[in-house]
């Protein structure tokens, strides 16, 4: 993930702070859970491979 990509995930966090998930589906991929935990996300993930 750039700089620039990590900035915009890290931007997102309050906006997506004030939503609830019932589910957050992430791929098993790094960079797709490097930024659920950018967004603050991260804890509330199950990795999804399909």
């Amino acid at each position: 993930m750039t700089d620039n990509g990590r900035r915009q995930a890290e931007r997102m966090r309050p906006v997506l702070a004030r939503q609830t998930f019932a589910l957050v589906l992430v791929s098993p991929l790094r960079r797709a859970r490097e930024t659920c935990d950018l967004v603050g996300l991260g804890a509330k993930t199950i990795a999804d491979g399909n």
